[in-house]
């Protein structure tokens, strides 16, 4: 049977959105759908689950990670463009 419920050792979408805020991740960054689309993608893809809800520490790692490259593209994309000028 396939539980979707967090438990101890998972990470809510809420404590996410949470821990971005207090790390500097704006809205600008990283939108709510990113982030909920990104942990969607982990959970079905890297640890075989269902839903969006939750991660655990795995999910987080990778979360984390993609973030990481999504910003630094938008980022240096915004740059280049500065650079044309």
């Amino acid at each position: 049977m396939l539980d979707n419920a967090p438990t101890e050792r998972t990470i809510t979408q809420v404590e996410i959105f949470k821990f971005f805020k207090d790390h500097g991740v704006e809205q600008n960054h990283l939108t709510t759908k990113d982030v909920t689309g990104y942990m969607k993608l982990i959970n079905e893809i890297f640890l075989l689950r269902l839903g969006a809800q939750s991660l655990e520490y795995a999910g987080f790692v990778q979360l984390i990670i993609q973030t990481a490259i999504f910003i630094h593209r938008k980022g240096r994309a915004n740059d280049c463009s500065a650079k044309d000028a």
